[in-house]
């Protein structure tokens, strides 16, 4: 019996470098917001900026590491809208910044609706 990948055999392509692979653009913001990992203690938050949004994902500057495939609640409060937010996401990537920052990378659990993304922002 032949399988698909007999039939159908992956091509693996080299990754560019500086090539934009994100389905969505990113709208570039400065929000504050907090986060906290979904399997820790209510109440336990750390303080977080968002730095850009899409609707399927999301980077922000935190002053804590978190490991790739946590999942977070992030929490911020609009401009427009004044409604306080929550949203889940999971870590993608994780980089060192100076002064012991770290941007996280993250994509939504359940991609934002065009209407959620903008109250957002």
């Amino acid at each position: 019996m032949f399988s698909s990948e007999t039939i159908f055999p992956r091509i693996k392509r080299p990754r560019q470098p500086g090539r934009e692979r994100r389905v969505w653009v990113r709208q570039k913001c400065t929000v504050d917001s907090s986060c906290q990992p979904l399997a820790a203690q209510m109440g336990l938050k750390w303080e977080a900026e968002t730095q850009d949004i899409a609707r399927g994902g999301m980077r922000l500057l935190v002053r804590r590491r978190f490991e790739p495939g946590t999942v977070l609640i992030i929490e911020f409060q609009p401009a427009s809208s004044g409604v306080l937010s929550f949203v889940t996401a999971r870590v993608v990537h994780v980089s060192a910044q100076d002064g012991g920052s770290w941007r996280v990378g993250c994509r939504f659990v359940t991609p934002l609706a065009e209407e959620e993304l903008q109250a957002l922002l």
